[in-house]
């Protein structure tokens, strides 16, 4: 966190140091691009070199390389110090970067995640402190000793590196040493053998292309590109935008510390969001908000606006990056991440490069407000690229157990409903009397057999046996009146009264 004041701090103080010494546009861009020059060329090698020895020599070194480029410019302010400057911190934080990723991402998924939450809000503390500390220190004690002020948290952190890094474990802070004259010799290859390791030597060792290949790692690391991007054009449009409408140097630290307290507030709030929110769904959305919010930029020029955007903006990015972290090491091949988390940054720090030297030269032809809108256009392609990533992971609503399936009305399946009918069931009533046989009620009960046809089943029809039960049934003396009624009722209803299955076949008096 304090070194990461310091490479926060020293690019704003870089930034207003130049535009003091009447420096153009273009050059106060090379000089922001400078903190990502060196990075960009050797953070690939850098993974490479701090999976092979560990975690330990790394960060000392780099934690001294942004001591050494903090105190440059209090020394002499020019040109040349400030070319220091911006390349000396710009590689140490590197070193400390990658080799911080590495050990916060060990662990299983919830506790990477965990890992990488804490350490998000750690650097957003210092995201809000490093813009605003360089900003009072400017105004009140000037530029050289603004730098004075950065190089005292990496000088604590250098000391505080001396206490902690000896309680890391042994495989972690350092890798493990190989003693080659305690192994035994190997005994000597066979022809088959032998051709074998012929063709791995020959065979291609793995680089970039092969974590490019990787599909998922390239949209992951394409997404964090543009956000990450979004997040430096800010921190460098910022002040030159307020330098032109008139504002203080602590005012415009202010206005960056604003983006940086919201990441801060945001990243409280992130884990319970985690839980609700998938991944690319949060994504998605901090890219479309984050376009938003870069169209309306340079609509404005008071100060509580201003603030009001950042502050969104910074709610925006911030809940980004802890996701995209998280799923950049669960992509990532095994006992490669640390290249991972290397090329990464390459990726981060050629827009570093690419976007303040674009931006600083068009920025003296065409002005500052199409710059910020140029970048909206940017983001907003990124979320219509991931789009479907936004459908596939979009939180689902808990779903209902599907009621049984209906009982199919053919087939074997309706077999056990009419053979578990009783006999009594199947039987007609005592008051329904069966009517005499004729070719029209032949013809209903044919309709009315193919209507249930699920009861109608000729293998299962109990009626053989229900009808010596039913014949001692005495008739009532109204049958005739009643019988008389049923067959005038019966043309008025489309089917008859009684379905044919429960009742018996029609029998000649």
């Amino acid at each position: 966190m304090l070194n990461h004041v310091a490479l926060n701090g020293g690019r704003v103080a870089v930034s207003l140091t130049a535009i003091s010494l009447h420096m153009s546009t273009f050059m106060v861009g090379f000089l922001v691009a400078l903190f990502a020059v060196l990075p960009m060329l050797f953070s690939v090698y850098t993974g490479r070199w701090v999976d092979r020895i560990g975690v330990s020599l790394p960060m000392r070194i780099g934690n001294a390389l942004i001591i050494v480029g903090a105190i440059i410019p209090l020394l002499w302010s020019d040109l040349a110090a400030l070319v220091l400057a911006a390349g000396m911190i710009g590689i140490g934080f590197t070193l400390h970067q990658v080799s911080t990723q590495n050990l916060m991402g060990r662990g299983d998924s919830k506790q990477r995640l965990r890992n990488f939450s804490w350490l998000a809000l750690a650097q957003s503390v210092s995201g809000f402190s490093g813009p605003l500390l360089a900003g009072l220190a400017i105004d009140h004690l000037g530029h050289r000793f603004a730098f004075g002020v950065l190089a005292i948290g990496p000088i604590i952190a250098l000391y505080g590196l001396r206490k902690l890094l000896p309680t890391l474990p042994p495989h972690v802070a350092s890798a493990p040493e190989h003693k080659v004259e305690e192994l035994p010799e190997p005994a000597p290859l066979t022809a088959t053998e032998q051709q074998q390791a012929d063709m791995q030597a020959k065979a291609p060792k793995p680089g970039i292309r092969d974590l490019l290949r990787i599909a998922e790692l390239r949209r992951i690391l394409g997404t964090n590109t543009v956000l990450s991007g979004a997040w430096d054009t800010h921190a460098f449009i910022v002040p030159i935008y307020g330098v032109s409408i008139g504002l203080s140097a602590t005012t415009i630290g202010t206005v960056l510390a604003c983006f940086s307290l919201a990441t801060f507030v945001i990243r409280l709030a992130l884990p319970y969001i985690q839980k609700h929110v998938r991944p690319w769904t949060l994504l998605v959305s901090a890219t479309i908000s984050a376009g938003c919010i870069f169209l309306l930029y340079p609509l404005f020029r008071e100060i509580s606006f201003l603030l009001t955007l950042s502050f969104i903006l910074g709610l925006a990015l911030g809940g980004s990056q802890p996701s995209l972290l998280a799923l950049m090491h669960q992509h990532s091949p095994p006992g490669r991440t640390a290249e991972t988390v290397g090329l990464r940054l390459a990726l981060l720090n050629s827009t570093q490069v690419m976007l303040p030297m674009g931006f600083g030269a068009l920025g003296n032809a065409i002005g500052i407000a199409p710059l910020f809108w140029a970048y909206a256009l940017l983001l907003y392609g990124s979320s219509w690229l991931n789009r479907d990533k936004f459908d596939r992971f979009k939180k689902k609503k808990p779903q209902h157990p599907a009621p049984p399936p209906e009982t199919s009305t053919t087939g074997p399946a309706s077999i056990p409903t009419s053979a578990s009918t009783t006999p009594s069931e199947a039987a007609p009533a005592p008051e329904s009397p069966p009517a005499p046989a004729s070719e029209s009620e032949s013809e209903s009960e044919s309709e009315s057999e193919s209507a249930t046809c699920s009861v109608t089943q000729e293998p299962a029809r109990p009626t053989p046996i229900a009808l010596p039960e039913q014949e001692p049934a005495p008739l009532p003396p109204v049958l005739p009146k009643q019988a008389s009624k049923t067959q005038r009722a019966e043309p008025s209803s489309p089917t008859p009264a009684e379905p044919a299955s429960t009742s018996s076949p029609p029998t000649a008096r």
